[in-house]
């Protein structure tokens, strides 16, 4: 897996800067806290005998930067913590300047006058939103808590027959938590791609057709106010898409860390040892794995069989993909670019080599992955050539991973193609008998950081402790000394 730099710094160097800091700051503040147990004694006795010089210092420098602002001259009526509400804040505005922000209430306690200075214009380009039509459309929230979602359109400047335009307020089944991806126009119409929690979902069973609102008519006063009101309520159960083989592809169970699929790129028409042609889909989660999944038509059963030949761990669970593109460059293998809020990493879209047998090469199921019969065999890429060529020389079954044609050897996978439907390949135990030492080296790593911050903090406590002690008997020899003979 290659790792590309981001901005010239990696989350790697940036994990290694956290943990050098941790470590840092671990070791002075056990240092402190060793000498305080020690030194408590010495503290009590500097109050005792009224050394409170360095209190007094630092009570001189906390008042020396302290800041008084002047606002009670221009409001002599308002108290230290008097709030107004949101519609002063015109008034403010011309008066004294731009208030803190906030939600329906501000604190005046502390309010800053701020310097305002006018701008020097600019000729021949200005900042402004210039559509074609005058009309700008937007989707996004419109209260601070976000609980108030809108696809908005802001009527023309200077028509006073045209009115803003915008999605019902409040209403469930239009925007239910949405979160806007994009939006484009096309020809006369805007449309916007947003994900929500969808709640149109029927509990029982489909909803029967003809259904209510389902009619098509010219004149939309020809409708019963039940049927406007339900395809109104209702805009998806209306000419919805159906899957291309009436039935999800693929159905990824939420119950590993909660995860969803937001992230889909296709690796097209890749073609097999038999010439059958099979699309590889590369999903994206918001834990920070990627999915690499096949689909099988089965003609006689009619439904799709989903096959998850591969689960990695590219991100990390914590960490969401973002983004994921497709990327070849010419006389190389393909990648997966997989990008992240930190890093972006390049997953190649096979790893044929780390399989060390036939039958496990096989039950991978991968359109990709043969095993070559030449060369005291080995599971790899299938090479170009005729159909022929490649029957003679490769073993691969990509619908059923069957692998009687392999030699009799032992094979590693225990639990590939038991399980029917969609089937999860023990990707992991190949990796683990695979090349590994790049995970080898990062959990290495991980182990001499961890048993460092452990052995400083040790010796930053003993330190600690031995300066405390040391100091406490030298101050306690000086107190007795200066009782014996006072001035």
């Amino acid at each position: 897996m290659t790792e590309l730099h981001v901005a010239g710094a990696t989350a790697a160097t940036g994990r290694s800067s956290a943990n050098l800091s941790t470590v840092i700051a671990s070791s002075i503040i056990l240092l402190i806290v060793g000498f305080l147990v020690f030194a408590k004694r010495l503290v009590i006795m500097m109050c005792v005998m009224k050394h409170m010089f360095v209190l007094q210092l630092v009570w001189v420098l906390l008042l020396s930067h302290r800041v008084t602002w002047a606002w009670q001259d221009r409001f002599p009526d308002l108290k230290p913590k008097a709030t107004f509400r949101l519609g002063h804040v015109q008034k403010l505005r011309q008066d004294f300047g731009y208030p803190r922000q906030g939600k329906s209430e501000h604190d005046f306690d502390g309010l800053r006058n701020p310097s305002v200075q006018a701008g020097m214009q600019r000729y021949g380009w200005t900042r402004a939103s210039d559509p074609l039509d005058k009309r700008l459309y937007v989707g996004t929230v419109l209260d601070f808590g976000g609980l108030d979602p809108v696809i908005y359109r802001k009527p023309r400047e200077g028509d006073e027959n045209d009115y803003p335009l915008r999605t019902e307020q409040y209403d469930l089944k239009q925007f239910n938590d949405p979160q806007f991806v994009n939006s484009m126009e096309d020809d006369h119409y805007v449309y916007f791609f947003f994900r929500e929690r969808a709640c149109e979902v029927s509990r029982c069973a489909k909803v029967p057709i003809p259904r209510p609102g389902s009619k098509e008519v010219n004149d939309t006063t020809l409708l019963t106010e039940y049927a406007s009101c339900f395809f109104k309520l209702y805009p998806f159960m209306y000419d919805h898409v159906q899957p291309l083989h009436q039935q999800p592809i693929f159905v990824i169970s939420q119950d590993k860390n909660n995860a969803r699929l937001n992230r889909i790129v296709v690796d097209e028409r890749i073609t097999g040892v038999n010439g059958s042609t099979h699309d590889v889909i590369f999903a994206g989660t918001d834990d920070g794995r990627v999915l690499k999944i096949i689909y099988n038509e089965d003609e006689v059963a009619e439904k799709v069989n989903a096959v998850v030949i591969e689960d990695s761990e590219v991100l990390g669970m914590t960490k969401r993909v973002v983004n994921m593109y497709r990327y070849r460059e010419e006389g190389k293998p393909a990648k997966i670019v997989v990008i992240g809020d930190e890093l972006i990493k390049a997953l190649p879209v096979h790893r044929c080599d780390l399989v060390k047998t036939c039958s496990d090469c096989v039950k991978l199921q991968d359109p990709y992955c043969a095993w070559d019969t030449m060369d005291k065999g080995h599971c790899t890429e299938v090479a170009n050539g005729s159909n022929e060529i490649k029957l003679f020389r490769y073993v691969q079954d990509i619908r059923s991973g069957n692998s009687s044609q392999c030699p009799q050897l032992v094979s590693h996978s225990k639990d590939a193609g038991e399980s029917k439907g969609t089937m999860h390949n023990d990707f992991s135990e190949l990796l683990a008998a695979g090349a590994t030492a790049a995970t080898g080296r990062s959990l290495d790593k991980k182990g001499k950081i961890l048993i460092t911050a452990v052995v400083c903090s040790v010796v930053c406590l003993m330190a600690g402790f031995l300066v405390g002690s040391l100091f406490t008997r030298k101050f306690r020899k000086i107190v007795l000394f200066s009782k014996i003979h006072p001035k």
